[in-house]
């Protein structure tokens, strides 16, 4: 017959974090921090066994990061990280936030050498202050960071009154682009590195005439383009709860982009238009092509959407509202938050014309690769 009693007031398991936790197999401080009593510690103690407590103790003290696993591949096999990539699968993110807190937190640590299990707020503040006084951005860094403590039970109000908060920046890559230069080199330079594959080809420019995000594109469907090669139809990161696989847009294919797509497909019927190439493959290779060009880029791919509005704004005379139908904004407010106010001297221009005031004549920017 099953024994019916109370829960006991702690476990195996408990007492085995709480000793990789506070480092110490003391009695009474363990104890104390568990409030229970030394003696159902040492009790406890004895069924871990001293071999095992010396093991966790162990590893409690090597606190910096090996060499080998301040490679990417091999962090996220560590114990603590594989932890947290399945409670980040819970919270059911997009597929870019997961990158961005996992990159972030793996950056963190390589930057601070520490294991992530060893990371305390204060380290996070000494790399953020050192990255402030060498003038770069800090807000990714503190993101990652909290979402990671949030898992170890630190709260939100806490990081944030040690200064661990993220600030809004408004048009922090506003600029930001890829030259008309640049992007011919960098074609050139792809094709070198991938042996002329029609699909590497075409992707750089449906990211620039489709302005979508990365995994937009990389997810594009064959049976999602009309016959014609005129519309195709590609889904967007959204709200998850009204858009659970992305928001569907309708877009239209310049002929210089239909080309470059019916290279990609071949005789293909279906499937994804970009098959065989995943996010993390595209971003490396783009990183090694940006290298060899001596361009300096933030973000690899991310870029090709800001290189898009940028591109199209300019050719419109900054019209934001046509911007947000045609690449794929939900509103003009979103696109002006993220690439600032119409600059000074298309408004000038515009104000003088609206006002009959003589305006020299400019030649006509063009949206095109």
């Amino acid at each position: 017959m099953e024994r019916v009693g109370r829960k006991p007031l702690l476990t195996v398991d408990e007492l085995k974090e709480a000793i990789r936790t506070y480092a110490t197999d003391s009695p009474s401080v363990l104890a104390e921090k568990l409030s229970t009593s030394p003696v159902t510690i040492c009790k406890y103690k004895n069924l871990i066994g001293e071999e095992e407590i010396q093991k966790i103790l162990s590893e409690c003290a090597e606190e910096d990061l090996k060499p080998s696993e301040m490679q990417f591949d091999v962090f996220c096999n560590l114990p603590a990280i594989q932890e947290y990539q399945t409670n980040l699968q819970r919270r059911k993110l997009s597929p870019e936030f997961y990158r961005t807190l996992l990159r972030g937190i793996f950056r963190i640590c390589v930057m601070t050498k520490k294991r992530p299990e060893k990371l305390t707020p204060e380290h996070v503040i000494k790399l953020c202050d050192q990255l402030n006084a060498e003038g770069k951005p800090v807000n990714t860094v503190i993101l990652s960071a909290r979402s990671w403590f949030a898992t170890k039970g630190i709260s939100q109000i806490f990081m944030t009154s040690k200064g661990l908060s993220v600030t809004q920046v408004l048009g922090k890559f506003a600029g930001v682009k890829l030259t008309r230069e640049q992007r011919h080199a960098f074609v050139e330079r792809l094709a070198y590195y991938t042996n002329n594959d029609p699909k590497w080809i075409a992707l750089p420019y449906a990211y620039f005439y489709l302005g979508n995000r990365a995994d937009a594109i990389l997810n594009l469907k064959i049976e999602d383009i009309n016959p014609q090669f005129t519309e195709l139809k590609v889904f967007d990161k959204a709200k998850r709860k009204l858009y659970p696989n992305g928001k569907p847009w309708n877009k239209m294919i310049p002929i210089e982009l239909a080309e470059k797509l019916k290279s990609a497909i071949g005789d293909r019927k279906q499937g994804k238009v970009f098959e065989g190439i995943d996010y993390e493959l595209a971003r490396a290779t783009f990183r090694k092509v940006y290298a060899d060009l001596g361009i300096k880029v933030a973000q690899p791919i991310h870029i090709w959407r800001h290189t898009s509005a940028q591109e199209f704004l300019l050719a419109t005379g900054w019209n934001l509202a046509l911007a947000c139908k045609v690449l794929g904004w939900d509103d003009e407010k979103t696109l002006r938050k993220n690439y600032g106010e119409m600059p000074r001297e298309v408004l000038e221009r515009a104000l003088k014309k609206a006002m009959g005031i003589p305006v020299p004549k400019t030649k006509a920017y063009i949206f095109q690769f």
